[in-house]
């Protein structure tokens, strides 16, 4: 397994599986800069998120909303504390995490 898969992996299992059977997330893809990213079903506000590891152990949060071929709302977090993942996520994505 290489580097950024377990990056992912991590990622993946900080937020909980759960949450993404929540979100109704789908293609969960592993990317080259130590970022998970997942689509999701049900938001209004987002359809895309995208959840990156930095140097200093935090995590950075971009959310992203597809209309066609053209991205058509972003918004950027940064800062974000590993035990404040799954909250900042289904904040902005206005679904629940946990029932």
């Amino acid at each position: 397994m290489s580097n950024n898969n377990s990056v992912a992996c991590k990622i993946y299992d900080q937020i909980g599986h759960h949450a993404f059977v929540m979100w109704g997330a789908k293609n969960t893809c592993a990317s080259s800069d130590k970022s998970l990213t997942f689509q999701v079903r049900g938001s209004k506000k987002f359809s895309h998120v995208k959840v990156t590891l930095d140097a200093n152990d935090e995590y950075a949060i971009s959310f992203y909303k597809f209309r066609g071929a053209s991205c058509v709302a972003t918004k950027d977090l940064t800062g974000i504390q590993c035990e404040m993942l799954t909250d900042v996520i289904a904040a902005f994505l206005e679904l629940a995490a946990r029932l």
